[in-house]
């Protein structure tokens, strides 16, 4: 398993065998680069709100305080355990259109380059599990950057965040419910992927949660056996979060999103990724209802092919996404 944490590493350099002790100070004093401290995390929870409150990172939990509420469509939505951002299911974007290409790397990145050509598209407000899979259904066979996306943990870029089921917090294969591996900008924690062993929860609502017995978190004063509405991880999208709950409906989810813009409903479905890649999706639209996400097809880039983001469920497409990168390395260094 890897690991969420990416520690600073500090640089420094050999100081010369100077004489005089204040001399090898001064230079020490100013070789190093000494890293910011992150504030310390200092949460505890109410069992009369069922939230926590405090702070993490540098952030004051809560920042919603009326809920249901809409969660930001882009940037963070909560803080992991380890103090690591949490990101709803969207990104700004990828590539410049369907059909646009380029030989140098350009903002925003593209995310497919084949024998020196940039290529490939997805448009801002798509999850990042349709993004990527889309691609390797519409991008030249073995071109998708799978740097650009999820690494094994659920996460990527800098400021290091997660998207999707941050597993290297928690253990899928553990018995019971999932242990807590976050908490969201309304104070309700989040957990694992499980309700039980090896079982997923059945009553989610749009926004990712519902009301039940949690484990204890002892560092954040949740005992055992607390009766709370809480959100899990999902391995579909929305993933981590839909909306700031609880909501009845799909429908309900929706009103929260129904102004400006980047909105619910707010364009026609069909999505062009490529020459002859489209799909049906409601961009900017994190209330999903019967969504799978497709299936990498690695071999054929000439597919036509659709997918549903509300209404009936649509089986056409299997719900699991390889995601495949190389965990970062962690640097070091110290002075004898």
């Amino acid at each position: 398993r890897c690991s969420a944490s990416h520690p600073t590493a500090r640089s420094f350099a050999m100081a010369p065998p100077y004489t005089s002790r204040v001399a090898f100070a001064a230079v020490i004093a100013t070789a190093f680069v000494v890293p910011t401290a992150e504030a310390a995390t200092s949460l505890s929870f109410s069992v009369a709100t069922g939230k926590l409150s405090g702070t993490i990172s540098t952030a004051t939990i809560p920042s919603v305080f009326t809920v249901p509420a809409a969660a930001a469509l882009l940037g963070a939505v909560g803080y992991t355990t380890e103090e690591k951002l949490i990101y709803g299911p969207f990104e700004a974007g990828f590539g410049s259109g369907p059909t646009a290409t380029t030989t140098s790397d350009t903002r925003p990145p593209y995310p497919c380059v084949s024998g020196g050509t940039y290529s490939g598209y997805c448009p801002g407000g798509m999850d990042v599990g349709t993004c990527e899979a889309a691609l390797y259904n519409s991008c030249p066979s073995g071109s998708v950057r799978d740097e650009l996306f999820m690494d094994d943990c659920g996460g990527h870029a800098t400021p290091y965040h997660h998207h999707t089921d941050p597993v290297c917090l928690y253990d899928p294969a553990g018995t019971g419910h999932s242990a807590l591996v976050g908490v969201m900008n309304d104070g309700r924690v989040i957990f694992g992927r499980n309700e039980d062993t090896a079982t997923q929860p059945t009553n989610l609502d749009a926004c990712g949660g519902h009301t039940g017995s949690v484990p204890a978190y002892s560092d954040w004063g949740i005992v055992s056996g607390t009766i709370v509405y809480h959100y899990h991880v999902q391995t579909k999208p929305p993933y981590l979060l839909g909306c700031y709950g609880p909501v009845s409906s799909v429908a309900e989810c929706k009103t929260l999103y129904a102004s400006g813009t980047q909105k619910c409903d707010a364009a026609s479905a069909s999505v062009q990724i490529g020459a002859t890649y489209s799909l049906d999706y409601d961009l900017y639209c994190p209330c999903y209802e019967g969504y799978t996400v497709p299936e990498h097809n690695v071999t054929t880039t000439t597919t036509t092919t659709t997918a549903a983001t509300s209404g009936a469920p649509d089986t056409r497409f299997s719900a699991s996404v390889q995601i495949v990168v190389a965990a970062a390395a962690v640097f070091a260094a110290q002075v004898a």
